[in-house]
């Protein structure tokens, strides 16, 4: 027995409450069939797409071979934010790139019109270009401030693998929150 997600909320005067958005640990089998909604993967390169790692409880995209290329999105589930005045994304993550001449770069993207178009409203979270040295970052957790989607109702976020046989990304223990009103 354990306990995996936790979250208080205290609200008080009539002010803004800090409310959980979604929330997924990937701990079910599929894509499609997740407590937090449908999540979907997007693919535009001929290697390998996002998967759901049914024994580690994770997302992943790992490498394929050295002829193919990997860009792939892992796309969550609509978040409404039409409420919210701030919001923040929270994730945990690991990545492993710079494998020989080979390279990868990893992206959060965001949508306010339900993934029709995507915008980089943060910085590449990672870049191995070639020849960068072989490294396994620690697993750690990632908070991204999402401003931008507060005040929208069709928000959705794409973490964007784009490499040619460089290793992988790990995403788990996803949580979006805002301040929304009473």
């Amino acid at each position: 027995f354990y306990i995996d997600h936790v979250r208080w909320t205290v609200s008080g005067g009539g002010g803004s409450t800090t409310n959980l958005l979604l929330s997924e640990d990937f701990s079910g089998s599929s894509f499609d069939s997740l407590p937090s909604g449908v999540w979907t993967v997007e693919n535009y390169g001929s290697g390998n797409i996002w998967v759901l790692d049914t024994s580690d409880q994770r997302a992943e995209v790992k490498y394929s071979s050295s002829s193919q290329t990997e860009d792939t999105y892992l796309v969550s589930p609509v978040i409404d934010c039409s409420g919210c005045t701030s919001v923040e994304l929270k994730f945990w993550e690991q990545f492993r790139g710079g494998y020989s001449t080979y390279w990868s770069y990893g992206y959060v993207l965001g949508s306010t019109d339900g993934g029709a178009t995507w915008n980089a409203y943060s910085n590449c979270l990672h870049a191995y270009p070639p020849d960068a040295p072989d490294t396994t970052e620690p697993a750690h957790e990632v908070t991204l401030d999402m401003s931008w989607a507060a005040g929208h109702s069709n928000v959705r976020i794409a973490w964007r693998y784009y490499g040619k046989y460089d290793w992988w990304w790990h995403v788990d223990d996803v949580e979006v929150t805002g301040s929304c009103g009473p």
